[in-house]
C-alpha cells in the first residue's frame, strides 16, 4: 500500500497524469454504463479446480491505492469463492494473478483482497503492489483460520493503467509447498511511527598526520571528506556512535536535551594508528556488549588487514582523541585475501575453545575477506584474545559465489555471513562450531543480484535473524526481508519492504537488531527500472528505512531523504 504520495518520487508525474485522465473519465463512465466490475463479476474455485478467469473492464487511469480509487473508473472488483472446508483445501492454496501484456513495462495494477467485500478486512498477505508490469501475485492460504474458505473481494486498483492494456485475473488452485512466484508486498504496521533526524559531519578542516588524498605529512583535511562505504556503530555503554569511511575515525555525541548552542550533535576525529596513507576498502565494527569499536584498513595486497580497536571510544588517558587511545592489532588471519573485509564479533558458542592465558576479553572476534582461492567467497579466521592476534583464515564455502555481507554472532555464538549467490538464491553461510566449519542455508523466495549486492543480517535478543538483500527481478531489483527462528534453516515474513514506495531497484542493504522482535532494514533505492549499476542509469536514488516490532511480521518503511536524495 503507498502511504506517503509525496515520496514516489519518479512515478509521481505518470500517476498525476493518468490520475487526471481518470477523474476526467468519472462523469462518462458512470453516466454511460454505471458501476463496472470485471467480467465475468464472480466464480468459484474448488480445490480439485477448474482455474477461473476474468478479465478488467475499468476505464482506466491512476489511482495511489484503495482509497483514492473509483469504482469502475481507476478500479473493479471480482468476486471470488473458495468453495469446501479449510479441511478440503490440506495440502493447497489459492493462487491469484493479476497480469498485463503491456510490453513497455509502464502498465501498473496493484491488487488487495478482502474478506467478504471491499470493506471487509484484508486477508493475511493479500496485498501485492509491485512495480510495473510483472504480475501481481497473492497466495490465500484456506487453513489460515484468518483466511478460510467463503467469500473473498478481489480489489484491483489501476495504479497507472489504460483499457488498452486491460489486466487478466486468474485464480487456481496450487499445492501449499509451491514457492511464491512474487515476494508479497510487506504488511504495514498501523502503529506508532518512527521519526528521523538527518546529521552530516560539520564542514571544518582538521589535523591528520597523512591523507588518502596524498603523500603529504601533517596536513588537514575535511571531517568526513571522501566518506563511501561507510561503516555506522555504537557504543552502548557510552552511548558514542562512530562513523568510519577513509582514514578518519568520527566519534559523536548526541543531546537530545536541546542544548542553548543549538548543537544536538558533536563530532571529533581520532583516526586508528593503523589507518595511514592508503585505504583500500575501510570497515568499522562495533560489539554491541563490551562497546570495543575496530577499525580496518585493507592496503592493496598486503598480507594482512590493518586493524586497530579502541575502548574509550578513541580517546586518551587526558580524555583527547589520540592514537594513544587505540591499540594495533595484527590484523587477521593468513591471507587476509584483498577485497570486501569485515569485521564481527560476539559470544562463544560451546564448548568454547581454549584461549591465550591471562585473556580477560569475554567474545571471540571474527575477521573475513573475499578469498583469491575461490573468487568473492569468504575466507574466516577467529581472535581468542579481543582482537590482537588471529588463528588462520578458513575457506568458508566452495560452492558459493559473491559478494558476502558483514559477520554476525546471535547470542547463542553462531556465527552468521550473509551471501548474494548460492545455487541462485540468497543465502546465509551459518558456523556452530566458533568459525571452525561452516553451512549453506539459503532463503527461498530470493533471487542473487548480478549487480553483486551483498546482502546483511541482523539478530535480536532473543536469536531471531533478520535477512535482507537487494534481490533481483525482471527489471532490477527489490528489497526482500526474511526471518528465522532455526539459524536459517527455515525462513518466514519473507516480504518486499520497499513495494510501499514502488520500488524498482535496491542497492547497499544495511541491517540491525537489538530487543526482541525489534529491526531495521535500510537501503538506496530508485523507482527506475533497469540496471541500477550501469553508467546510462538515470534513476534517483534515496535512503530507505524500514523497522519492525513484531519480529518481521509486519514493517513500516520511511524515506528518510524525502528532499535531499542520496544521488541524482
Amino acid at each position: 500500500m503507498k502511504t506517503n504520495p509525496a515520496s514516489l518520487t519518479a512515478r509521481v508525474t505518470i500517476g498525476a497524469l493518468f490520475l487526471i485522465i481518470g477523474v476526467a473519465l468519472v462523469v462518462l463512465a458512470l453516466s454511460a454504463t454505471g458501476l463496472r466490475s470485471a467480467t465475468p463479476t464472480a466464480g468459484t474455485l474448488n480445490p480439485t479446480g477448474p482455474t477461473v478467469t476474468w478479465a478488467g473492464t475499468a476505464a482506466g487511469g491512476g489511482s495511489l491505492d484503495e482509497s483514492t480509487c473509483v469504482e469502475g473508473v481507476n478500479c473493479d472488483t471480482y468476486i471470488l469463492t473458495l468453495s469446501g472446508t479449510p479441511t478440503a483445501w490440506t495440502g493447497l492454496k489459492a493462487r491469484i494473478v493479476i497480469s498485463s501484456p503491456d510490453p513497455t513495462g509502464l502498465t501498473d495494477y496493484d491488487l488487495y483482497v478482502h474478506k467478504g467485500t471491499n470493506s471487509g478486512p484484508i486477508v493475511p498477505n493479500g496485498t501485492s503492489a509491485n512495480s510495473g508490469t510483472p504480475p501481481e501475485v497473492v497466495d490465500l492460504d484456506p487453513n489460515d483460520p484468518n483466511t478460510g474458505t467463503g467469500q473473498f473481494s478481489v480489489h484491483v486498483v489501476y495504479f497507472s493503467a489504460s483499457a488498452g492494456f486491460q489486466y487478466s485475473g486468474s485464480a487456481s488452485a496450487v499445492s501449499s509447498s509451491t514457492a511464491p512466484a512474487l515476494v508479497p508486498t510487506a504488511p504495514q504496521d498501523t502503529g506508532p511511527k518512527i521519526g528521523f533526524q538527518n546529521f552530516e559531519a560539520p564542514g571544518i578542516l582538521v589535523p591528520v598526520t597523512d591523507s588518502s588524498q596524498g603523500p603529504t605529512p601533517h596536513t588537514v583535511e575535511y571531517m568526513g571528506h571522501d566518506s563511501g562505504e561507510p561503516s555506522v556503530g555504537n557504543n552502548w555503554n557510552t552511548g558514542v556512535t562512530n562513523f568510519q569511511s577513509d582514514l578518519q575515525t568520527l566519534f559523536i555525541k548526541f543531546d537530545d536535551s536541546c542544548p542553548s548552542s543549538g548543537q544536538s550533535a558533536t563530532w571529533y576525529n581520532s583516526p586508528a594508528p593503523t589507518s595511514q596513507l592508503i585505504d583500500s576498502d575501510p570497515i568499522g565494527f562495533t560489539d554491541r556488549q563490551t562497546g570495543r569499536v575496530f577499525a580496518g584498513e585493507l592496503t592493496l595486497l598486503s598480507p594482512t588487514c590493518k586493524v586497530s580497536f579502541t575502548d574509550t571510544d578513541g580517546l586518551d588517558a587526558l580524555g583527547q582523541p589520540d592514537y594513544a587511545g587505540w591499540t594495533a592489532s595484527e590484523g587477521s588471519g593468513i591471507p587476509s585475501s584483498v577485497d570486501h573485509e569485515t569485521i564481527g564479533g560476539g559470544p562463544y558458542h560451546a564448548p568454547i575453545p581454549a584461549r591465550p592465558p591471562g585473556t580477560i576479553y569475554p567474545n571471540a572476534v571474527y575477521y573475513a575477506s573475499q578469498s583469491l582461492v575461490v573468487l568473492n567467497v569468504p575466507q574466516a579466521s577467529r581472535s581468542d584474545d579481543g582482537g590482537l592476534t588471529f588463528g588462520p583464515s578458513v575457506l568458508t564455502t566452495s560452492a558459493c559465489g559473491g559478494l558476502h555481507g558483514h559477520i554476525k554472532v546471535a547470542p547463542d555464538g553462531t556465527v552468521f555471513i550473509p551471501n548474494n549467490s548460492c545455487s541462485g538464491e540468497g543465502a546465509v553461510l551459518v558456523s556452530q562450531d566458533n568459525g571452525t566449519t561452516w553451512s549453506i542455508r539459503t532463503v527461498p523466495g530470493t533471487t542473487s543480484n548480478p549487480a553483486l549486492q551483498d546482502p546483511q543480517v541482523g539478530i535480536d535478543n532473543n536469536g531471531r535473524v533478520y535477512f535482507v538483500m537487494s534481490s533481483a527481478t525482471g527489471t532490477g531489483s527489490q528489497a526482500v526481508v526474511a526471518t528465522s527462528d532455526d539459524r536459517g534453516a527455515t525462513w518466514n515474513n519473507v516480504y518486499d519492504v520497499g513495494a510501499a514506495y514502488k520500488l524498482q531497484n535496491v542497492f547497499y542493504p544495511a541491517a540491525v537488531a537489538a530487543d526482541g522482535g525489534r529491526a531495521a532494514v535500510a537501503f538506496y533505492g530508485s523507482t527506475t527500472g533497469g540496471d541500477g549499476s550501469a553508467n546510462s542509469f538515470n534513476g534517483v536514488w534515496h535512503l530507505y528505512v524500514a523497522n519492525t516490532f513484531d519480529g518481521g511480521q509486519t514493517w513500516t518503511t520511511t524515506d528518510v531523504t524525502p528532499n535531499d536524495p542520496m544521488q541524482r
